[in-house]
């Protein structure tokens, strides 16, 4: 999209983006997903965002903003401000500014609980068929903030910041906030 263009996707209820759900073998799994190339991303949920880990967010620009607004959040894509995809290695992006120079940001405000990490099935090649852990990689040029427990601000229901042991975090400034437990395996 031309520059200043923002890309909205907002649920009522659960927004699934991937496969969410792999099983081993599945046949007719649903497709990768890649919605990318915008400066501005704006997700938005009444209950659940489940990004599978065949699912790929990205803005480009270098002063991009993604912001995910929902009431709980299980992350097992990647998603990528500042950057696009590169086909060749998806884990790591191209940059548009290298981390810590840009000024892109990526913010995951959840009213309930944020999970970063799931499953993800394996299409193509030797494994093909097979289920295996997949990281959250989540990766701003700036800043990137996660924030869980935002409808308990008092911290009384002991809501949940959970990250599993592969999950990548990186930004020039981090932010991990829970009204409740900050869970890091690893």
């Amino acid at each position: 999209t031309a520059a200043g263009h923002e890309f909205n996707v907002i649920a009522g209820e659960t927004l699934d983006i991937g496969n969410v759900e792999p099983v081993v073998d599945q046949s007719n799994p649903p497709g990768a997903v890649t919605l990318g190339g915008v400066d501005h991303l704006n997700i938005e949920a009444g209950e659940t965002l489940r990004l599978g880990g065949n699912a790929d967010l990205y803005a480009t620009a270098a002063n991009a903003a993604i912001t995910i607004d929902v009431e709980n959040a299980e992350i097992a894509g990647r998603i990528f401000a500042g950057a696009s995809l590169n086909p060749q290695d998806p884990g790591n992006p191209t940059w548009t500014e290298e981390i810590g120079t840009g000024t892109a940001s990526l913010t995951v405000n959840a009213n309930d609980e944020i999970t970063l990490g799931g499953n993800q099935l394996i299409e193509t090649g030797e494994q093909a068929g097979q289920v295996i852990a997949s990281p959250a990689v989540l990766l701003a040029s700036g800043t990137l903030t996660l924030d869980s427990g935002r409808g308990d601000p008092a911290g009384t229901a002991g809501k949940l910041l959970k990250v599993d042991d592969l999950a990548r975090l990186e930004a020039n400034d981090l932010a991990l906030r829970s009204s409740g437990l900050l869970w890091m395996a690893g």
